[in-house]
């Protein structure tokens, strides 16, 4: 059975608040399913913003968040030693309910480094 542990870090931009989930610990590299989920950014938008509003919250925010999550490598690098990070956001997923956003998280680009293709 694999365990894997996440945290979260809250990024305060301004008035906006941001959630840097990142994994930091698992008894099993290898079984991780999508390495996507190493490091992801969670944004909870206000009721009137839409996915396109988000996408250029995201954009405008990127600095802050790449530095945060520099940070955060740095402060695990045990763990983040066996990954290759991109520092670029590469993949993004909204959620709706109801035609309602309801979030919107943005992927870093990871990999394992001893995955083999």
């Amino acid at each position: 059975m694999s365990i894997v542990h996440m945290n979260t870090k809250i990024i305060q931009i301004n008035d906006r608040h941001f959630t840097l989930i990142y994994l930091n610990e698992s008894n099993d590299l290898n079984s991780l399913k999508n390495e996507l989920d190493i490091v992801s950014v969670r944004y909870f938008p206000k009721p009137d913003e839409t996915a396109k509003d988000c996408k250029q919250l995201f954009k405008e925010s990127t600095p802050e968040i790449l530095n945060a999550v520099k940070n955060v490598v740095e402060n695990n690098q045990n763990f983040f030693q066996n990954f290759e990070i991109g520092m670029k956001f590469i993949a993004n997923r909204s959620h709706y309910r109801d035609k309602a956003l309801i979030d919107y998280t943005f992927y870093l680009d990871t990999k394992l480094k001893t995955r083999r293709n």
